[in-house]
């Protein structure tokens, strides 16, 4: 599982080799589960709205709120990450 999430770029092996951040660097582990936790409100409270307001024959079989909601978040947490992770001092 490590080396799929490595090719995938989602760990750390190899930002270190291309002179790149690691992910969550110099985050502290609360910061973390806050923003973790937030971005997960935000994408059930997007999918809830979504369900509510959106017809179920959207063309997509109703997966539109969900497709909507997991993008939000996913990308909602990536830019919470890179804004609070520090550069590492040599």
């Amino acid at each position: 599982m490590r080396r799929f999430a490595a090719w995938l770029g989602l760990s750390d092996a190899r930002a270190d080799d291309e002179g790149g951040v690691p992910s969550w660097h110099g985050v502290s582990t609360r910061a973390r589960r806050l923003c973790g936790a937030a971005w997960l409100l935000v994408a059930v409270a997007t999918f809830a709205l979504l369900r509510w307001l959106m017809p179920l024959d959207d063309g997509l079989a109703g997966t539109a709120p969900v497709v909507i909601a997991v993008l939000l978040g996913a990308l909602g947490l990536a830019w919470t990450e890179r804004a609070l992770v520090s550069a590492p001092r040599s």
